[in-house]
Parts: structure tokens; sequence; C-alpha cells
């Protein structure tokens, strides 16, 4: 007859916390080779002209390092409409002040949406936020 353990280990292993660190040593080596960077760079760049080409307003350029979100106005729409209206179709932006409120003063804008890229994001999904947006300027019109 086989001798049963004495002592059991209480609980599940830590199998998520194995996983964590698996991901995050392969996000440290695409941070090493840059190329999270390039890829979020290409990506407000894309984002930048698809908000252009639909006439919605985006800021031209960016201060280096600043991040990657994109500032989105739409003439004649409130940002907090727009943004309620997108999120029904899946796409999360922030609409509001954005803590910048003086500025956004200065320019005589009341509040904006913002949406913001990682290195997670596809260029299909800024696709997907630019149709968005324009089912959103066609209810509101």
């Amino acid at each position: 007859m086989a001798i049963p353990r004495t002592s059991y280990e209480a609980g599940t292993p830590a199998i998520v916390e194995s996983i964590g660190l698996g991901a995050r040593d392969r996000l440290r080596q695409f941070d090493r080779q840059g190329t999270h960077r390039r890829h979020e760079h290409g990506l407000l760049t894309y984002a930048q002209e698809r908000l252009r080409e639909n006439q919605f307003a985006a800021p031209d350029r960016h201060a280096r390092g600043q991040g990657t979100g994109d500032l989105v106005r739409d003439e004649g729409r409130h940002p907090h409409d727009v943004a309620t209206v997108i999120d029904r179709q899946g796409i999360a932006v922030r609409a509001g002040t954005h803590c910048v409120m003086p500025l956004l003063e200065r320019f005589n804008v009341t509040a904006t949406c913002r949406a913001s890229f990682g290195m997670y994001n596809t260029r299909a999904e800024v696709d997907h936020l630019a149709q968005a947006l324009i089912k959103a300027r066609e209810l509101f019109s």
C-alpha cells in the first residue's frame, strides 16, 4: 500500500502569475527593440489621416514623447453625445476637458473626445473608430 502525502498545497498553484511573468518578458523584448514606439507612432499617424479625410478636427502634431492620444472634434456635435453613440458601436473614447480646461477655454472649446492608441491596437480598430464617428455624424445631422 502506498503512503499518502503528508502535506498538500492549499489552493491553486500560481498559474496566473506565471503567465503574467512570461507576458512581461515578451513585452520587455518588444520594448528593447523599440517596436512598440514605431507601431504606436505609425498608428497615430494613420489615425490622424483617417480623421482628417473625414473632416474630423485632429491636431496636426503632438509633442515629442507625449503619448498616443488623439483629440477628435466634430463641429456642432457635443463630445459627450458623440462618445455615447460610438460607445454603442464598441469604441471607447474619453469625453470631457481632459485636465486642460484653461487651454480649451482659450480656444473656445467646451470639451473634446480623446481616442488613445497603444501597442495592442490595430489599423482595423482605427478604421472602426472612423466609421463609428461617421455614423454618429449621420445620426446628429
